[in-house]
């Protein structure tokens, strides 16, 4: 039977792909440094890789083994991260895999002016994150002509127990001004969010690695921008809820949409576009069901957050 290599296997999104990974497949767990109180299992095995060493996967992947690539450098080396990227295709090549899917970011997409993203934008990198992840994304599908089976998944902002897209937004309604977090509320209050459940988008992953339809090269948008309250009170209420804060009881300011899109595109952000919206229905069509609802996620970081900073105890 293949396994499911879990390349960054320490990770956040990889833990919780793990989890619910092994109910599908043997799992091969690829750390650069394994930690002194990782075991193995019968249906976990760890291995330490440095993925910028080539050949470093050859002693670890086998032929029809899918491959799941969340590894990242931080610090957006472009020289570090490609490096790393045509490593890991060599070694896939060289062994023979069945499939690898690549874990990018929603970001790729960058400044572009459209409020409707899928998979047929044409992407607009303007950070250094952006460009490099979307350099890593042109290498990865780059590969699919070389009969290696790609998918490529772009999930936008990840939200779940120890994430960190919303600790930013904890720490200040925990710690900073109420008034600075109230006018903060009156100029986000509409923003879209674009958060996502963590379990959704692992859900996704291990979906598109059962799939034996699917072959060549494809790109695939995971998003929950169809969910009401992915917006910024609507999340920031259900945050207050869980982090145990008082609602607030004095009404927003009635601020313009328009100036917080003009203050984004000032900074140099790439979605000053307020009315963006990412579309899944792509990866809908392959029969994906998500498991896990935006309410639910933000609950879940929230709670996480409490026990992290052991608040309330």
């Amino acid at each position: 039977m293949p396994s499911l290599v879990i390349l960054g296997a320490g990770g956040f999104l990889a833990k919780v792909i793990i989890e619910r990974g092994t109910n599908l497949f043997p799992v091969k767990a690829v750390v650069r440094k394994k930690k002194s109180e990782t075991q193995n299992s019968d249906s976990i095995t760890w291995f330490e890789a440095d993925l910028l060493t080539a050949g470093a996967l050859d002693g670890i992947l086998e032929k029809e083994d899918i491959v799941v690539n969340t590894a990242y450098i931080p610090g957006d080396n472009d020289s570090d991260n490609l490096h790393l990227i045509n490593n890991v295709i060599d070694s896939c090549i060289q062994n023979k895999v069945n499939r690898l899917i690549h874990c990018s970011t929603a970001n790729v997409v960058g400044a572009v002016k459209s409020s409707h993203i899928d998979e047929t934008i044409e992407c607009k990198p303007l950070t250094k994150y952006e460009q490099v992840k979307f350099a890593v994304e042109e290498q990865v599908l780059k590969s699919g002509l070389k009969d290696l089976n790609i998918i490529v998944l772009r999930p936008t902002a990840i939200v779940g127990s120890e994430g960190k897209n919303l600790v930013k937004l904890a720490d200040a309604l925990m710690k900073g001004s109420p008034v600075v977090n109230y006018l903060r509320a009156s100029l986000f209050k509409n923003r879209k969010m674009h958060l996502v459940s963590v379990h959704n988008v692992a859900a996704a992953i291990l979906h598109l690695s059962t799939q034996e339809s699917l072959f060549g090269r494809d790109i695939y948008f995971i998003s929950s921008d169809d969910d009401p309250k992915n917006n910024f009170l609507s999340v920031e209420t259900i945050l207050r809820e869980t982090l145990g804060l008082r609602r607030r009881k004095i009404p927003l300011l009635p601020i313009p949409s328009f100036l917080l899109s003009m203050l984004l595109k000032f900074k140099g952000r790439s979605e000053f576009n307020l009315s963006r919206t990412y579309d899944s229905q792509k990866l809908f069509a392959t029969n994906f069901i998500p498991v896990d609802s935006l309410d639910n996620a933000v609950s879940e970081f929230g709670k996480s957050f409490l026990e992290k900073n052991k608040i309330g105890n």
